[in-house]
């Protein structure tokens, strides 16, 4: 179906068309492809908002943060009350280490839907790697009241009450994450070391298990300690 833009014809249905098709290339993970698609969209409709949230997450998976920061910042002109080319950008920042802007990112994709845990979780991220650890904290809270299952956010808020030497509420989170992971390495090793902070014999289990399922960043001396050698 052809519309008419001032002069310019805009054959929407052919966008379309390479909009899906590039999206099936996305989820099938073949990404330069789906590049490729999303740029044959673009250039057949430019007022697509989603066509560049979708390139731009392409250029994401692919490591072209600059790119992908460009195509999610495209996307908020042509539509910016839509929360999602914020948070994507958001995680661009994140990946080219630019932690202010990140959480200036997350904090516009939270004034348009605060509802999104993710949304949560990764500004808590980015408060953590921007060292503001209470904000990090309490981001990671308000991201598991959204979704009390978020074992991703259990691990990330274990991670920051295990730096503010909390070590019983970092116990807890890990103990929540491995409840629906058991063999999760990282949060094996992370729950040993809170459970040895509070001389808990048991954290030596959890260290050498995570040795067994390949964690390769203990401690030299943590290791000596339980010892814990590589199978």
């Amino acid at each position: 179906m052809l519309t008419t833009l001032g002069c310019q014809q805009v054959d929407t249905e052919a966008a379309e068309e390479a909009f899906t098709q590039g999206r099936q290339q996305l989820e099938a993970g073949q990404t330069a492809a789906a590049i490729a698609s999303f740029t044959q969209a673009i250039e057949t409709d430019s007022s697509r908002a989603d066509y560049y949230n979708a390139r731009g997450v392409s250029y994401f998976e692919t490591g072209q943060y600059e790119q992908a920061q460009a195509d999610y910042s495209q996307a908020i002109r042509l539509d910016p009350e839509n929360y999602k080319p914020y948070y994507n950008r958001g995680r661009a920042y994140i990946a080219q280490q630019r932690y202010p802007l990140a959480i200036q990112s997350f904090d516009a994709a939270l004034q348009r839907d605060s509802t999104i845990h993710e949304i949560w979780n990764n500004r808590g991220v980015a408060h953590h790697l921007n060292g503001d650890y209470p904000k990090a904290i309490a981001d990671f809270t308000h991201s598991l009241s959204l979704a009390p299952r978020n074992n991703i956010a259990h691990y990330n808020r274990g991670k920051l009450y295990y730096l503010t030497e909390d070590f019983a509420s970092a116990k807890e989170d890990f103990d929540s994450t491995l409840s629906a992971n058991p063999n999760y390495p990282d949060a094996l090793y992370a729950r040993g070391l809170a459970r040895l902070a509070m001389n808990e014999e048991s954290g030596c289990d959890d260290v050498r298990r995570s040795v067994q399922l390949g964690y390769d960043k203990v401690d030299p001396e943590v290791r000596e300690a339980c010892g814990a050698d590589h199978p």
